[in-house]
């Protein structure tokens, strides 16, 4: 049985996911952390370049390496899912391959924690909010 958890972030864009899991999260007591991102995917040389139409390609990728690494991994590791997850069937498969491999999960949901104006001031997705 593995000693490893899975944390979920969950949260419209804009409103801290990655904030927190810079702050919070990166210092535990785990072995080792690994945080999968879909932005992961837009970044070319250092830098973050979106591109709506290959979302899903995106997610597709983020789920892919999330599956080959805790594959490979021991035990006594925090892996984090640092996306919006809005919808349950985003991350049902996260947690679905967790519990086969005996991996503990968390959901942190920050869904709303600012408000509206502020998550379009923030967001550089392209998010439509209200």
């Amino acid at each position: 049985m593995s000693k490893s958890k899975l944390v979920i972030m969950r949260g419209a864009s804009g409103v801290g996911k990655t904030t927190f899991v810079d702050k919070y999260l990166l210092d535990n007591e785990y072995h080792k952390t690994t945080v999968f991102r879909t932005n992961d995917y837009f970044m070319q040389n250092g830098v973050f370049v979106f591109n709506k139409e290959k979302l899903s390609q995106a997610h597709t990728d983020c789920f892919a390496r999330f599956i080959r690494h805790v594959e490979s991994i021991g035990s006594n590791e925090l892996l984090i899912l640092d996306n919006t997850n809005m919808n349950l069937w985003e991350i049902s498969p996260y947690i679905m391959f967790a519990e086969v491999h005996g991996i503990q999960f968390q959901i942190i949901d920050l869904m709303w924690k600012s408000g509206i104006n502020a998550l379009a001031k923030r967001n550089f997705h392209g998010a439509k909010f209200g």
